[in-house]
């Protein structure tokens, strides 16, 4: 394979590696949001401050380390998250009206707006 073709074959290749944690993370994100509007457990917080911090880590940071007291599915999920952060080339946190059909509301855990599958922080003192 010629240098050009090479770097054809690694383009192609990212591409396809983005799109696919593209796909995954927000499919992930998706079930996260559920989990923390629908269930009551001790983990919800946590779930919902790293859904938080994925839209603004400055204001809401998550310490990774929390990943280890989450049950295996949920860390999954997150790692998930942080992978299509990584390769995405589209923000799958980015607060928008195609994902408003998703649920909005009030976070309990947080006090933090829900939009879709992303979060909105108005007022929050998290």
């Amino acid at each position: 394979m010629d240098e050009a073709g090479t770097l054809n074959y690694e383009m192609e290749s990212m591409r396809l590696r983005s799109s696919q944690a593209t796909a995954r993370g927000g499919q992930a994100y998706a079930r996260l949001q559920t989990l923390a509007e629908t269930r009551n457990s001790g983990q919800i917080p946590r779930i919902a401050k790293f859904i938080a911090s994925t839209f603004n880590g400055d204001t809401i940071p998550f310490d990774l380390v929390e990943l280890r007291a989450l049950d295996i599915e949920i860390s999954d999920d997150m790692l998930l998250c942080v992978d299509a952060l990584r390769w995405g080339r589209a923000d799958p946190v980015q607060p928008g009206p195609r994902w408003r059909q998703a649920g909005q509301g009030r976070d309990r855990t947080l006090g933090l707006e829900v939009v879709g599958i992303g979060v909105m922080v108005r007022g929050a003192s998290a």
